[in-house]
């Protein structure tokens, strides 16, 4: 696979935030993990990445989320796949 640079930032200037997903519509396996290893080879400043995803696909998890949900039910109500991104609040650099 070759990507330009020109690809690359067309990618990043075109910011979608999605309103509502289609629940009969599944992001497939191989474009989540895609996903999912960007997020995790994504630097942070001391390269300690002190984030965690968790994953929700089943459905009965995400019923249980929504009330608590306020900013997201309507994800939890369509997505595929929703992340939790858990990170630790103290992982800076440290003499």
């Amino acid at each position: 696979m070759s990507i330009s640079a020109q690809d690359i930032l067309n990618a990043y200037n075109y910011r979608y935030a999605t309103k509502k997903f289609d629940p009969n519509k599944k992001v497939s396996d191989a474009d989540f993990n895609t996903i999912l290893e960007t997020g995790r080879l994504s630097p942070s400043s001391f390269g300690f990445e002190p984030w965690k995803f968790v994953i929700i696909e089943k459905q009965s998890i995400k019923d249980k989320l929504y009330p608590v949900s306020w900013g997201a039910q309507n994800s939890l109500n369509g997505a595929s796949h929703f992340v939790i991104i858990l990170a630790r609040k103290k992982s800076g650099y440290r003499s």
